[in-house]
């Protein structure tokens, strides 16, 4: 095995016979895609560092929403923290995983952080709002 994309097939057919669901296995692979798009292609495993997914990272936060979204034009505003958090968690749980494997000597991803993502406060109901609400029959 010897390029990205022959790792992402490789992860596919193990995620699949462990019994992940379809929705995490696409999850990931859509995510890693989006990494090996912009590392450009036939990209070496073995040559894949943290600073490659630190550059990533830093192309994402001026990336626009929508970017190469099949069904919907570019947005001006820019990717979400959290879906950029998202992006490196999954090339982290691929590299994980691969290292796991035994397929590379050592996990490149392991010291590259993810970006914070801002707390959202949840506002609680006031009390007012909780006596307008209807009682379920």
């Amino acid at each position: 095995m010897r390029t990205l994309a022959e790792a992402l097939a490789y992860y596919r057919l193990a995620a699949q016979a462990e019994g992940k669901s379809p929705k995490t296995i696409a999850w990931l692979t859509a995510s890693v895609g989006y990494f090996a798009q912009f590392l450009g292609p036939g990209v070496e495993l073995g040559a894949i560092t943290g600073q490659d997914l630190r550059r990533f990272i830093a192309a994402l936060r001026e990336s626009k929403k929508y970017r190469s979204h099949p069904y919907h034009l570019p947005l001006e505003k820019k990717l979400a923290p959290e879906s950029i958090a998202s992006y490196v968690r999954a090339v982290r749980t691929l590299f994980s995983f691969l290292h796991r494997e035994g397929i590379i000597p050592a996990n490149a991803m392991e010291k590259v952080r993810v970006p914070r993502t801002p707390r959202k406060l949840i506002r609680a109901f006031t009390e007012e709002a909780l006596k307008k609400a209807p009682v379920p029959a």
